[in-house]
């Protein structure tokens, strides 16, 4: 507890001073004026009688590294709560009906506070969290060894040894902001210090270069390749996977057998490979990240084949394709 927070308790412990305990009969009145005719100023007599309570059960919760001040505020929520219930008719004193409402919401204030992870009905909830704390300060004092030491705790509190000890683990385990400073005075917070997982500027800088400096070489590799070479790499080398074309359908575009498109794909990344080098990985050679090629400067594109194939008389063109009359068949028949 900081010095700060001790002054502002010891002020407040000054305040309460000022109310003195009440009897049973002045108890009754409040309780009765407050529960028949609502009256605000018998309930905050009461509740302001009872506020010394409060804080002498925060006080045996300070051990559990919560703000003490806030420990008090969440028992005087305690005993806002038991006023609402409280019935004087039934001859109980309202400090002996508020102590279990007391008690009870500063327990529950000290489990949600122990993680913000939400830890849901399992081991760590209620009576197990604070009787763990107690058995393992009797037991650990008895034996020295660690196993002993477990296996009997394990045995009084009716759990398995493996499930004892993620119990303890979670209770050992605090959390921690990220926001929190390294050490007392620094600038330097906790965040700062973890790793990231992506790239650095630098790192990525150097990548878009070197894969822009790769686009760039395929890109002029490509205009060097004849029509069919480069309309077979940017059909079926460079092309998405639903758009890529089999090598059946590039014969057929082409006017030639499925083989010989097989040898034409062939010869072109052979060429390729001589323009850009050999070291370069066929994964760079035909999936590289380019737009197809634009037409103009003598470039052709996909679109411009002639479904029937090549125009006559290319240079690559076979015997036998050059020779076939390149109108389909429903024109001749007409």
């Amino acid at each position: 507890m900081t010095a700060a927070s001790r002054g502002a308790i010891t002020g407040y412990g000054g305040q309460l001073t000022h109310f003195s305990p009440l009897t049973r009969d002045r108890e009754r009145e409040l309780a009765l004026r407050w529960k028949t005719d609502r009256d605000a100023a018998a309930a905050d007599e009461l509740v302001k009688a009872h506020l010394r309570y409060v804080v002498a059960t925060a006080l045996k919760f300070r051990r559990y590294g919560i703000p003490l001040d806030e420990l008090i505020a969440e028992g005087s929520f305690g005993v806002v709560h038991a006023l609402g219930k409280f019935d004087p008719d039934r001859g109980t004193r309202f400090v002996t009906y508020a102590a279990y409402w007391i008690r009870a919401y500063i327990l529950n204030y000290v489990l949600r506070s122990w993680s913000l992870v939400g830890s849901g009905a399992g081991a760590l909830r209620s009576k197990n969290f604070f009787r763990l704390r107690r058995e393992r300060a009797r037991i650990f004092n008895l034996f020295t060894d660690e196993t002993q030491a477990q296996e009997e705790l394990a045995k009084r509190l009716e759990v398995p040894v493996p499930q004892l000890v993620a119990m303890l683990e979670r209770l050992d385990t605090r959390d921690v902001s990220l926001d929190s400073q390294l050490f007392d005075g620094s600038n330097s917070r906790l965040l700062d210090t973890l790793v990231s997982d992506t790239a650095d500027q630098e790192v990525s800088m150097a990548d878009d270069e070197a894969k822009t400096g790769r686009a760039e070489a395929v890109r002029s590799a490509i205009i060097k390749l004849d029509a069919r070479e480069r309309f077979i790499v940017e059909s079926r080398m460079m092309a998405d996977r639903d758009d890529e074309l089999s090598l059946a359908e590039i014969g057929r575009r082409l006017g030639v057998s499925r083989e010989r498109a097989r040898q034409l794909e062939a010869r072109a990344k052979g060429k390729l490979r001589a323009l850009l080098g050999r070291d370069l990985p066929e994964s760079e050679l035909v999936k590289a990240d380019l737009p197809h090629a634009e037409v103009g400067d003598g470039e052709l594109s996909r679109n411009d084949l002639p479904r029937g194939g090549l125009p006559v008389g290319s240079p690559d063109n076979d015997a036998a394709s050059s020779r076939r009359d390149p109108l389909p068949a429903t024109r001749r028949c007409a």
